[in-house]
């Protein structure tokens, strides 16, 4: 990236969100609160503070940082060059992208993002939702329905956590989910072992999408399981699990699309 990568933070009751649409929308430039070693060039990424909790736009340093005047912020830019991001990531999911960055943990104040994290980062507030994913329970990501972001962050919180548990019971364990064959995680414990499909979700949830040929790995493997992780991305997620037999005894499946080959 060339320059650094630094975080500033703006809040409502202040306008300082209207205040960022606006410049976005008609390229006007604005002192803001700023980190001391902040230069010319540097690249910013604008948090707002509740009720939004996100990083909301990208801007660029204009002129160098300076001392605040009595009863002004500590330290000051000029920033411009103010575009919305195509992926607003909010705290809570920075927690779960990054959770060795200690100063997430009470996130407050402007920062400096460190030197192993910001390429990441400003790579993923680039990202745009892919298309093709329902959207069938808006406000409830993951398993399938919601943006294809918070699908992938619920869905990734959700197999750490289910692995997480696994070990934690004496199972040594072995991710195949790049190989495709209908479940996620092996795991053994001794002479024991099971197949484990791991579906999440950000909220209480228990509908997910499910492919055919997991459908019939449920049917045909023995040792197949369903684990169900809800509230994926919170501290206290619950783990909800079913054998092959009992997920066809418990959930009805809908088909919501269908492969159309032209006769």
């Amino acid at each position: 990236m060339g320059k650094n990568l630094l975080i500033f933070i703006g809040g409502v009751k202040n306008n300082d969100y209207k205040s960022i649409h606006k410049m976005a929308e008609d390229g006007y430039t604005s002192r803001w609160s700023s980190t001391k070693t902040a230069k010319v060039g540097d690249r910013v990424l604008i948090y707002i503070a509740k009720p939004h909790s996100a990083l909301i736009a990208k801007a660029e340093v204009l002129s160098p940082a300076k001392k605040g005047k009595e009863g002004d912020w500590q330290y000051v830019a000029k920033i411009g060059n103010v575009e919305l991001l195509p992926n607003q990531l909010t705290i809570k999911q920075l927690k779960t992208i990054f959770p060795k960055w200690g100063q997430l943990k009470m996130f407050r104040s402007k920062c400096h993002v460190p030197a192993e994290y910001a390429k990441q980062l400003w790579d993923m507030v680039h990202e745009k939702p892919e298309d093709g994913t329902p959207d069938l329970e808006k406000g409830s990501g993951g398993a399938g329905f919601g943006d294809y972001k918070t699908n992938k962050l619920v869905e990734e919180a959700a197999i750490k956590k289910a692995t997480n548990f696994l070990k934690r019971n004496g199972y040594a364990v072995v991710s195949r989910e790049k190989d495709k064959i209908g479940y996620d995680l092996e795991a053994r414990k001794g002479t024991k072992e099971i197949h484990v499909e791991v579906k999440g979700s950000s909220g209480k949830g228990n509908r997910f999408l499910i492919t055919r040929q997991e459908t019939e790995m449920a049917k045909n493997d023995p040792l197949f399981q369903i684990w169900i992780v809800t509230d994926a991305l919170s501290r206290k997620p619950e783990i909800i699990r079913f054998t092959g037999a009992k997920f066809f005894e418990k959930f009805e499946l809908n088909p919501i699309s269908y492969m159309a080959v032209k006769q």
